[in-house]
């Protein structure tokens, strides 16, 4: 892989991917690889060859502005996602007139 091109980030989403994954049998990627469907699609050495530089090239997408961008969009709806279930749970929870038990939805 030619990484003199790439920001800082990118370079360093890459490298972190080849040494995590790259000539391993116990990275994440075997691991999805070896789950039903997928394992029924992997026909032979090519087809997880292309899995592999599939898996690389969207690591490293993620080391760009865009790919951080998308990172940061779904930290985001995470975040009010939980905050909208923490709420429903505390509106539930004074309505039925329930102790939640651990204190967090107290006022």
């Amino acid at each position: 892989m030619h990484l003199a091109w790439l920001s800082v980030a990118e370079r360093a989403f890459a490298h972190l991917w080849d040494f995590e994954h790259n000539g391993s049998d116990s990275g994440i990627l075997f691991h999805i690889l070896a789950e039903e469907p997928v394992c029924r699609l992997i026909r032979d050495e090519h087809d997880r060859y292309l899995c592999q530089l599939v898996a690389q090239s969207v690591v490293q997408w993620l080391g760009t502005n865009c790919g951080r961008g998308f990172i940061q969009r779904a930290e985001d709806i995470a975040k009010n996602d939980q905050k909208r279930i923490d709420n429903d749970r505390k509106f539930l929870n004074k309505l039925i007139g329930c102790p939640t038990g651990n204190n967090r939805d107290r006022d």
